[in-house]
C-alpha cells in the first residue's frame, strides 16, 4: 500500500505584495468550465528543478493581471515543487491524501460487445468527455479551442504512455468517462464515472481495463 500526497497551495500577498511564483498549465477561469477559481494551475510536468520552473512561470501569472492562484501539486511535479511554494510565501490550503494499491496487470474489459472506450485524441471525442463530465460531476460546456487543445494533449500524452482520458461508448452514444496520469511507474486514475442510467452493466470496468 502506498500513500500519496497532493498538496493545493494559494499564493497570497506577502510582504505587501501579491505572490506570483506559480507554475505551468496557467489558465484562466473560462477557460476551465466548472471551476470556481480566478486563476489555477491545474498540473505541473517536468523533470527540472523546482525553483528553476516556479521562476520560469511569474511572467505568465503576472499576465493575467490578477491578485492570488491556486497551484495544485500532482504526483507529476518537480521534487520540491510544494517547499518552493511555501518559500514564496503560498499558503496551504487544502491536502488530499491518495492511498493507492497495486491492480492486477491483467484487468478484463467486460463481455458487453456494444461497449467502446475511446482515448480523448479527436475533438469530438473531447467534446463527448465534456458532456459527460458534466453530467456526473457538474461544470460548463467548454469551448470548441479549449476542446481542440485537450485532444492535442492527449494524443502526445498517449504517444509517450504517460496517460490522458478515455470516453465509453454502448451502442454510440457516449456514457462514461474517465482519466489516468502515469507518473515515476504509478497509474494516477482519476475523474472516473458513468451515467447513472448505464451503471451496472460493466461499463466502468471497460473504462479501467483501457486505462490499465
Amino acid at each position: 500500500e502506498l500513500l500519496y500526497g497532493e498538496f493545493l497551495r494559494r499564493a497570497l500577498p506577502a510582504g505587501g505584495r501579491p505572490v506570483r511564483e506559480i507554475a505551468m498549465a496557467l489558465h484562466e477561469a473560462q477557460e476551465i468550465p466548472g471551476l470556481a477559481d480566478p486563476l489555477q494551475v491545474q498540473w505541473v510536468r517536468s523533470a527540472r528543478p523546482a525553483e528553476a520552473v516556479l521562476g520560469e512561470v511569474v511572467a505568465r501569472a503576472v499576465g493575467f493581471g490578477l491578485p492570488e492562484a491556486y497551484v495544485y501539486v500532482k504526483l507529476s511535479a518537480p521534487d520540491g515543487f510544494d517547499e518552493a511554494l511555501l518559500g514564496c510565501g503560498a499558503q496551504l490550503v487544502d491536502t488530499s491524501d491518495v492511498l493507492a494499491m497495486a491492480l492486477s496487470a491483467d484487468v478484463k474489459a467486460p463481455d458487453l460487445p456494444r461497449l467502446e472506450v475511446r482515448w480523448r485524441t479527436a475533438p469530438e471525442v473531447a467534446r463527448d468527455a465534456n458532456t459527460v463530465g458534466i453530467s456526473i460531476f457538474g461544470g460548463s460546456r467548454a469551448s470548441d479551442d479549449e476542446l481542440a487543445r485537450q485532444a492535442a494533449a492527449d494524443r502526445d500524452r498517449v504517444a509517450a504512455g504517460t496517460g490522458g482520458a478515455v470516453v465509453a461508448y454502448l451502442d454510440g452514444t457516449p456514457v462514461g468517462v474517465a482519466g489516468v496520469e502515469v507518473a515515476d511507474g504509478v497509474a494516477r486514475l482519476w475523474g472516473g464515472g458513468v451515467l447513472e442510467a448505464y451503471r451496472g452493466r460493466g461499463v466502468y470496468r471497460g473504462l479501467l481495463a483501457a486505462r490499465m
